[in-house]
């Protein structure tokens, strides 16, 4: 979570289920090889990051699709078309997506004050093998991106997290950045899932409160932990 820029403590608030506190610190390890680390940026970091909310005014994605016609408008979302929009490289901003999801499941990371690690069982293979270029997006998957419609978007983000089974249905996973929230799905999909799928049916999802959500993911978080220094 951001700052609050009030305070003196310039350094993001990080937050986990035993305390929360301004501290400098990233979750990061010697992992990739060069040339992996450079097929994630130029296959979609780089974009992704380019067109994403990085504070202020300027928020390139949400800009092109609030202009853009929707294929259905909901209550919660405006649910656009994206494969044919100029200022959109939808290829890229999956393969990102993925590409997180892909490292948070690949090895163990260290959280500040615990161990993390998705479980995806035989996804692991078949997502590493796609962001290679050597298979397709697994038929059984569906990856749904929402994009912030709010005029000050969240300025948080959300660690990789997931892995429970949804009622009689997949395995769901999820992530957020700044102004962005993205839910994998794993296992038996439903049609509604793969309609909602950015790769099998082009579909990103415009919300007009997508702040709501990041609250109601981080609140119960921010409520049990306690402000205190890091260990």
């Amino acid at each position: 979570m951001s700052a609050d820029p009030k305070d003196k403590n310039p350094n993001p608030i990080f937050v986990t289920d035993k305390f929360s506190n301004p501290i400098n610190f990233r979750i990061a390890e010697h992992f990739l090889c060069p040339e992996c680390e450079d097929l994630l940026n130029r296959c979609g970091e780089t974009w992704t990051l380019h067109n994403a909310f990085r504070g202020g005014a300027t928020f390139p994605l949400r800009d092109v699709l609030a202009q853009s016609p929707a294929r259905v408008s909901l209550d919660k979302a405006r649910l656009i078309d994206a494969r044919s929009l100029s200022g959109v490289d939808l290829p890229r901003l999956i393969h990102f997506a993925i590409g997180v999801f892909w490292k948070a499941s690949a090895r163990r990371w260290w959280a500040l004050d615990h161990p993390t690690q998705l479980e995806f069982g035989p996804y692991e293979e078949r997502f590493r093998r796609y962001l290679l270029g050597q298979q397709a997006f697994p038929e059984r998957a569906s990856l749904i991106v929402s994009i912030s419609g709010n005029q000050a978007p969240h300025l948080g983000a959300i660690y990789p997290y997931g892995g429970g089974r949804l009622v009689q249905g997949p395995r769901q996973y999820r992530f957020a950045i700044p102004g962005m929230a993205f839910w994998l799905h794993v296992g038996q999909i439903p049609y509604v899932l793969r309609e909602l799928c950015a790769y099998h049916s082009g579909t990103v999802c415009l919300s007009p409160d997508l702040n709501e959500m990041f609250v109601r993911d981080m609140g119960p978080l921010v409520a049990k932990a306690k402000r205190r220094r890091a260990p």
